[in-house]
């Protein structure tokens, strides 16, 4: 599986930690950690949702 760009994103485009985004999208926060170290990947609807809360495209993410 290649990188996903999660983190990164975050922390270029925004100031929200990972429990900010966890809260925003209504998941755990070890659920959203686990996406931005690929160890799972979301499914669609969360996939948007992170790019559009971090202001990228899904492809920009890596996923």
């Amino acid at each position: 599986m290649a990188k996903n760009n999660i983190k990164a994103i975050r922390k270029k485009n925004t100031a929200f930690t990972q429990k900010d985004v966890a809260l925003i999208l209504n998941i755990s926060e070890n659920t959203y950690a686990s996406y931005e170290k690929g160890r799972r990947n979301p499914k669609q609807p969360i996939k948007e949702k992170i790019a559009k809360l971090l202001g990228c495209t899904m492809n920009d993410l890596n996923l």
